[in-house]
């Protein structure tokens, strides 16, 4: 449980880090042609499973 928190910890820097970065180096966005929108987004840690589950289920 411990390393699941401090993944998201860290996860959250990189989005913050990676919304810093694109928006200030953007020039469509330094601009106001275009708006930075970050949204959040859900991923299941399993999906990198679904192949492997797929084809146990499928024989």
């Amino acid at each position: 449980m411990q390393n699941l928190k401090t993944a998201l910890i860290l996860l959250g820097f990189l989005v913050y880090f990676l919304y810093s970065c694109s928006s200030n180096r953007d020039t469509a966005i330094q601009s106001g042609s275009l708006v930075m929108e970050l949204h959040p987004w859900y991923g299941s840690a399993a999906l990198v499973e679904v192949n492997t589950i797929h084809n146990k289920i499928k024989k």
